[in-house]
């Protein structure tokens, strides 16, 4: 069986390609492929990312060993019923959350694939630009509550350099697992692009025909504008982590509707001297990857030329659209968390149905329990009478085996001995056979000795019988 693995890497139009996978099932199927459902969570699959750290773990509570073998079989199941087709798998967490300074969580990628039946397994990913991922992924950090942002963060000691944007390490250590020849690697480039869209250039990457029919996302996670970067980073200082902002309803903040950089004067651009370092740091690690994938190109990525860089890091001016923007942001998050207390308030009432529906019901089951549970002590003091019987009869039985098994040892000594008395008769027959023999021989004898004398008694002997002849008689005379 074939698998088609995307593992990013990261800000590289990955949770596009997810939604445009999720949203065309149909397509797959008629052209033979399958994007796995069985651990799809909006659209992608870092439920995969969880079972293979969970898969590295020495130890592993109860908890976490129920997940896995639940979404195991899930996805067993899943491959077992399209055991015919091409799976696809997706998630950026497959470089961006497993510990890729060392190989053993990709082996563990390879190990659950090959469990599943996944014997030809082809690793694709798309490469960006470190400098322009670095900005690409520091909004990224606002939208999703990190501790960190690279922007403010240098190469050398930033926290996700060896899984993000370390290219080398990354191929090496997926091309160790699954080989060189099975690493599709592309360029996060439109000039790279087939017909110079991302989409397109995925589904030339998996070896299918574009088609008309596929049905086409909107353009999901986009780049915060430098109002977006301002305002997300106040936001998030309120708040401990992403989980309790989300609650208080500012998940309405990773929108496009309010914060996107489709305005160049708000484009956050951090100091051109944070951007160079992004730029120049990753040379050597990019060079190797040229050589090994396009040696027909001069450089993995385009020189930038920084001469008319325009830092952009600070907003410092706040012009009356912007407050409108922001208005606009802040009524709707009202509205948002109007709605959200309304919604609560309805499904508390709703709960409160249910509880009081499932009290009914589990008094009504308990009392099924105590009468369940009354006919099975009847049961266990019928089946515990039984038992007793049985042993009863079962020892009975055990004695009379014990006398069968002495009466057939009688009866086989019996057996033996009249065997040895038949051997000794036989013998004697054969012997006394002999005898007769003998006898009738000399009976046979006997009675030829016994017509001899009786023909001589008879006849006499053959000299009186020539006295007696007449001729004899006249020459005596």
């Amino acid at each position: 069986m074939t698998a088609y693995v995307h593992i990013g890497t990261e800000k590289t139009g990955t949770t596009s390609i997810q939604y445009f996978l999720a949203k065309n099932d149909e397509n797959w199927l008629k052209k033979g492929f399958v994007y796995v459902e069985s651990i799809r969570k909006n659209g992608q699959h870092w439920v995969l990312t969880d079972l293979l750290n969970i898969h590295c773990l020495k130890v592993k509570n109860e908890q976490q060993k129920l997940f896995y073998q639940d979404r195991m079989e899930k996805l067993k199941q899943e491959v077992r019923e399209n055991k015919n087709k091409i799976f696809i798998f997706s998630s950026e967490g497959l470089t961006w959350a497993l510990d890729l300074t060392q190989i053993k969580p990709v082996k563990a990628l390879n190990d659950l694939l090959y469990s599943l039946g996944f014997s030809d397994i082809k690793i694709i990913l798309y490469l960006r630009n470190q400098a322009d991922l670095m900005v690409s992924a520091s909004s990224e950090n606002i939208k999703s509550h990190q501790p960190f942002y690279a922007a403010n963060t240098s190469p050398s000691k930033f926290t996700k350099t060896p899984h993000t944007y370390d290219f080398k390490n990354i191929i090496q250590k997926y091309g160790e697992v699954f080989g060189k020849e099975n690493l599709i690697v592309r360029l996060f480039d439109k000039n790279e692009f087939k017909d110079g869209d991302l989409l397109k250039d995925f589904v030339d990457a998996i070896g299918i025909e574009w088609n008309d029919s596929f049905i086409i996302p909107e353009n999901q996670n986009e780049t915060l504008d430098l109002i977006g970067f301002e305002l997300g980073k106040r936001i998030n200082s309120h708040f401990k982590n992403v989980g309790e902002r989300n609650l208080c309803g500012v998940q309405l903040f990773a929108s496009p509707l309010y914060f996107s950089s489709k305005d160049k004067e708000l484009k956050f651009m951090p100091k051109k001297e944070h951007y160079q370092i992004w730029n120049d740091y990753f040379e050597e690690t990019n060079e190797w990857v040229r050589k090994e994938f396009f040696p027909y190109k001069e450089r993995l990525f385009p020189k930038k030329d920084l001469s008319n860089y325009k830092e952009n890091y600070e907003l410092k001016e706040m012009k009356p659209e912007y407050w409108d923007r922001i208005a606009k942001f802040i009524v709707d998050l009202a509205k948002d968390r109007k709605k959200i207390i309304d919604d609560k308030d309805k499904l508390i009432a709703q709960k409160d149905q249910i509880i009081q529906t499932k009290n009914q019901e589990l008094t009504s089951k308990n009392q099924e329990l105590e009468s369940k549970t009354q006919q099975l002590t009847q049961t266990k003091n019928q089946l515990d009478s039984t038992k007793n019987q049985l042993d009863t009869t079962q020892k009975e039985l055990d004695s009379k085996v014990k006398q069968m098994d002495s009466q057939i040892k009688n009866l086989e000594s019996s057996q033996n001995q009249s065997n040895l008395k038949i051997q000794k008769l036989t013998e004697a027959n054969q012997q006394l056979d002999l005898k007769n023999q003998e006898l009738s021989l000399k009976n046979q004898q006997l009675n030829s000795k016994t017509k001899e004398l009786n023909f001589t008694l008879r006849y006499g002997t053959a000299k009186d019988r020539i006295h007696n002849h007449l001729s004899y008689k006249l020459g005596q005379a």
